[in-house]
């Protein structure tokens, strides 16, 4: 089986290689639907997005009441679908093209194998890869009639295991019938290195383990939103709300995330510990001293600044292990995320003395990011600002007003 790509691109959009099944005929002539087996394998599905922003697949989650008639024409004629004896599912690879970027392997499904009855719970176990991790879990939910008549919401559980990580959620498939107590989904992640989910050059900062937990509740197709979002990175605890719409042509996110303090110590700890520290120290960020990190330039950025687009507000109450032991406290950044810009308004207490200003980071098409932070505070102690510059604090007196700004782009 093969399905084309919509009007004006190229390729195929999916192909299947296999599909068999095996169905019962005494059943049918009671007008019973009983599958003893099903096997698929071999679905390839290539995602796109092409430099004006439109996606191959475009259309295809509008929502639509053609499987609602489906089931309504079989309720007419007395059809009764009874169980699925077995499915196994073999080879599923769904990878992501975006412009003339290299095809990256989204998603690969090695097996799903498991069996759903009428009256008995579905359960499923899977394996496969995600962003080239290995993953295995299990998907359980409630019976096949009570996914058939949707009376009821239809509970569903899943648990996985990305690499190290691990991911839980529970909730509900909406019923005919809204019920405020069953129209969320829970979930939980646990992630012992971060550094695991965000492959980039080099390595990341040991964060300590991330956890992130909380109740999503479903507002309208593709739209959810988290009132209570709470969990931890390493030490310090974090808490938040956002609202999520993942059906969009880019993914947005709002809200406001909080985290209690984060340790500049893992940044030292990190470079010295990198094989690039070891044989090269020149140019390379001591985020104790104060010095900023060079990164290297890559050959292939992406067009988009981030992945997303939205409004957040971002808060940190502390800094801990700054250059000279300065206190560096209740940072904020009122957030806003375009697809090639963010714009911000921040501001810290630096030293003693309360700063503020805005941020504004920029890609242009073909060019590397530019960045641009202007602070300004006043009334600041003369000795507490020295010293987070030099480490003494033999100077008297105030600042009446302080300004400065920071600018670059790409890798300097």
């Amino acid at each position: 089986v093969h399905i084309a790509n919509p009007e004006g691109w190229e390729g195929e959009f999916a192909s299947l290689g296999k599909l068999s099944t095996s169905i019962g005929l005494f059943e049918l002539l009671k007008r019973r639907i009983l599958i003893d087996d099903i096997i698929i394998e071999d679905l390839e599905i290539a995602l796109a997005r092409n430099a004006e922003n439109q996606a191959n697949w475009d259309g295809i989650a509008e929502p639509t009441d053609e499987a609602e008639e489906l089931a309504e024409d079989a309720e007419s004629v007395g059809l009764e679908f009874m169980e699925l004896g077995h499915i196994r599912v073999e080879n599923i690879n769904v990878t992501y093209q975006e412009g003339t970027a290299p095809i990256e392997t989204l998603f690969a499904l090695e097996l799903l194998e498991g069996s759903a009855k009428k009256e008995s719970a579905v359960d499923f176990e899977i394996e496969g890869e995600v962003l080239s991790l290995p993953y295995a879990g299990n998907i359980k939910g409630g019976t096949l009639d009570e996914l058939r008549t949707r009376a009821i919401a239809w509970p569903i559980t899943m648990t996985a295991n990305v690499g190290e990580t691990t991911f839980k959620l529970d909730g509900h498939y909406p019923g005919k019938e809204p019920a405020a107590e069953t129209d969320f989904i829970r979930f939980e992640f646990d992630i012992p290195r971060l550094e695991e989910l965000v492959p980039l050059t080099g390595s990341l900062p040991d964060f300590g383990s991330v956890r992130f937990a909380g109740q999503a509740k479903r507002e309208s197709r593709g739209k959810f939103k988290i009132p209570e979002l709470n969990g931890n990175i390493g030490e310090a605890p974090l808490s938040g709300n956002v609202s999520l719409d993942i059906l969009g042509k880019v993914p947005r996110m709002d809200g406001s995330l909080s985290v209690e303090f984060i340790d500049l110590a893992i940044f030292a700890d990190n470079t010295a510990g990198s094989p690039a520290a070891a044989s090269d120290t020149k140019g390379k960020s001591d985020s104790a001293s104060g010095e900023a990190p060079i990164a290297s330039e890559k050959s292939s950025e992406p067009e988009s600044l981030l992945p997303l687009v939205g409004k957040l507000e971002l808060k940190l109450g502390e800094i801990r292990g700054a250059r000279n032991g300065a206190e560096i406290s209740d940072l904020f950044f009122q957030l806003g995320i375009e697809q090639e810009r963010a714009s911000a308004a921040v501001g810290l207490t630096l030293a003693g003395a309360p700063l503020e200003g805005d941020l504004d980071l920029q890609r242009k098409k073909g060019e590397p990011v530019s960045f641009n932070l202007d602070l300004s505070g006043k009334n600041a102690e003369l000795s507490d600002l020295i010293s987070f510059y030099a480490g003494t604090d033999d100077f008297e007196g105030r600042f009446e007003e302080i300004s400065m700004t920071v600018a670059g782009n790409g890798p300097s």
